[in-house]
């Protein structure tokens, strides 16, 4: 597992002596950093209320109400889980409770009324989307005018990148979309367009070019689509800048830490804030991330064995079409031979005559079943193994999350335990100190869950948009692949009916 922040999620838990208040993992830096979102002040209060005035008993005693709470719900979440798949609940519906956070209180004692007007401040306080970018109006991206490119030791193919309205144009290598798209992931930390594969060789072939022309158009409009990636500084960059672009790319590699996303999520997923917080958080998002991430794997695994049967199933048509076209030339043959040696057409001539046209168009007609198989399928078929590999991808996110609040979570209750100790050592100058840094503990612990269950909720949001994305493409590519088969049988079809009114004729 990716553990984004290094030295911030680092901490010694083992250790016996005092913990220095700025050696408890960053977590006070990252409280202070901004205690104004939407989430702090309701999330604080709902986990661990202690002050600089409460005894070190009394924040014992919540925060093991706390674990204890977490425990019944876990528990309560396996039970249901069991009988929602008992029913047969759909798989990524498992272990999804109403709009309701894993470290609140159990959902018999939550009150309903709270628990809707809690969320709806959480909704109004959402900051409100209103970027100056002229990416606003933005209604059309196009990739187009493949040029290649030679340099000194190497060459390269650079595309023609044209947005909406406008016009405005700049040309773009492959390896700029990459920038685009790893610096879009860690600046989001969520679900982003797939780009197609790079290629080691065969890579200036016009065949191929081409082909990956329409999959760039199709990552940008993909991409384009999303209206936190299309208002992003880096896709600003790379649709409109030229010498911003370049400078943005030799710069160093954005932080990715969670120092930096604690304090901007907000703002950088503002335009869908607000449809986001109503989805459902589940119970335990670490049983919730490891179904999915089985169900996932799965998915991608069926795909693989679709796209490898696929490709035999072409390989066999294109063998197949091959051996009728060079039986339809050994019939050509045979007819020739006839001519020769008889110095006329007979019966027999005539009739090798229809068996060459017959199987000549038997085999093209295969020929063309083959490419329309592998225009059809192979290209759909890898798109859906990189789109629910970019969702894998996704949920890395979420795990990481997941176990900076697991830290975050033991690191508190390592002070908590720790202050009790210091209490009965009677040391009232260290315990006074520690007493002092519990609440900020306290509010970057809450801080750290409102992004967890932010990325959980916006996982699944993406999830829920991407499977209605690949039912209309795949929904598309069957009918399509029903309209391209029933052509070819109807081609055939009036292949072999021509042939045998031929052969029935008197003559014949």
């Amino acid at each position: 597992r990716r553990v984004h922040g290094g030295s911030s999620d680092n901490l010694n838990m083992s250790r016996t002596i005092e913990p220095d208040i700025d050696d408890l993992c960053d977590l006070i830096d990252e409280s202070k950093l901004n205690k104004s979102g939407p989430f702090e002040e309701s999330r604080s209060s709902r986990i661990v209320t202690s002050s600089s005035s409460s005894s070190a008993h009394a924040s014992a005693e919540v925060t093991l109400n706390f674990a204890m709470h977490s425990a019944a719900m876990r528990t309560e979440t396996m039970d249901s889980t069991s009988a929602s798949a008992r029913a047969g609940t759909k798989l990524y519906d498992m272990s999804l409770s109403p709009t309701h956070d894993a470290m609140a209180s159990p959902p018999h004692l939550a009150d309903p009324a709270r628990v809707s007007q809690r969320e709806s401040t959480k909704a109004s306080s959402a900051p409100s989307h209103n970027s100056g970018s002229r990416s606003e109006h933005f209604h059309r991206i196009t990739v187009s005018d493949p040029e290649l490119k030679s340099g000194k030791l190497s060459q390269h193919v650079t595309y023609l990148i044209t947005s909406y309205p406008g016009p405005f144009s700049v040309r773009r290598r492959y390896n700029d979309f990459v920038w685009l798209r790893d610096t879009i992931c860690t600046l989001f930390r969520c679900t982003v367009p797939p780009l197609p594969p790079k290629k080691a060789t065969g890579r200036f072939d016009t065949t191929f070019i081409q082909k990956r022309q329409k999959e760039l158009q199709y990552f940008l409009e993909q991409l384009i689509q999303i209206p936190h990636f299309r208002t992003s500084e880096p896709f600003q960059r790379f649709a409109y800048g030229e010498e911003s672009f370049a400078a943005a790319k030799k710069a160093p590699a954005p932080r990715t830490d969670w120092k930096d996303f604690l304090v901007n999520y907000e703002t950088l997923f503002a335009s869908v804030y607000q449809e986001v917080a109503h989805v459902a958080v589940p119970y335990d998002v670490t049983l919730y991330a490891k179904k999915m991430k089985e169900y996932l794997e799965k998915t991608k695994s069926h795909y693989n064995s679709m796209k490898k049967a696929t490709k035999r199933i072409i390989n066999r048509t294109r063998d197949a079409a091959e051996d009728i076209l060079q039986c339809s030339t050994a019939i050509g043959n045979l007819q020739d031979l006839e001519r020769f040696h008889l110095m006329k057409n007979s019966a027999l001539s005539e009739v090798l005559s229809h068996g060459t046209n017959a199987y000549s168009k038997w085999g093209e007609e295969k020929k063309k079943e083959s490419e329309s198989l592998n225009e059809v399928l192979t290209d759909a078929l890898k798109r859906e193994v990189l789109e629910v590999s970019s969702l894998l991808e996704s949920l890395e996110f979420v795990e990481d999350a997941q176990s900076s609040l697991d830290k975050a979570t033991e690191a508190l209750k390592v002070a908590v335990d720790k202050l009790e100790t210091l209490k009965r050592s009677s040391k009232p100058d260290k315990s006074n100190k520690l007493q002092d840094s519990l609440p900020e503990l306290e509010s970057a612990l809450a801080k750290r869950q409102s992004v967890r269950d932010f990325l959980t909720r916006l996982f699944i949001y993406d999830l829920d948009r991407k499977n209605e994305i690949r039912a209309a493409a795949l929904r598309n590519v069957f009918t399509e692949l029903s309209t391209h088969q029933s052509i070819h049988a109807a081609a055939l079809s009036q292949v072999w009916t021509t042939s045998r009114h031929g052969l029935g004729s008197p003559h014949a």
